[in-house]
């Protein structure tokens, strides 16, 4: 493990949402984060990411771009309308333009990019820009 992902360890009360209605990445994603130590809730889609968020304290949303029904951008716009508190990390397997003074993680991802795109999540202010690179 590289010195990002050992980096978020000290978060390890953490929780992250992973939203994403592909089963497996998000079945994976979840599942390096949970060893990364953090508590990690997953949803299949917009609607049931906003039920986990209303049932609970959310720190972090890790989600998808495209998805159906719901998209992500539509599902942060709500999210930072409802619990401003709340930080959004977007993933994407395309070039989508997200906008300035969000993050984004390039798909498909390593366990560093992963970790590095939440530790930014959860540190840096909402001016900043991840990109990370696909491998």
């Amino acid at each position: 493990m590289s010195n990002d992902a050992a980096a978020v360890s000290p978060a390890r009360m953490m929780t992250i949402l992973v939203v994403d209605d592909n089963d497996p990445l998000r079945l994976l994603a979840g599942r390096i984060l949970r060893r990364l130590g953090f508590y990690v809730i997953e949803a299949p889609n917009g609607q049931s990411a906003l039920d986990a968020i209303d049932a609970g304290p959310v720190d972090l949303v890790l989600t998808d771009v495209a998805m159906r029904g719901m998209d992500g951008l539509k599902l942060a716009a709500i999210v930072r309308a409802t619990h401003p508190t709340v930080r959004v990390v977007f993933m994407s397997g395309c070039d989508h333009d997200v906008g300035s003074g969000r993050l984004l993680l390039r798909k498909p991802f390593t366990l560093d990019s992963l970790a590095e795109a939440v530790r930014k999540g959860l540190l840096a202010g909402p001016d900043v820009v991840f990109c990370g690179r696909s491998i």
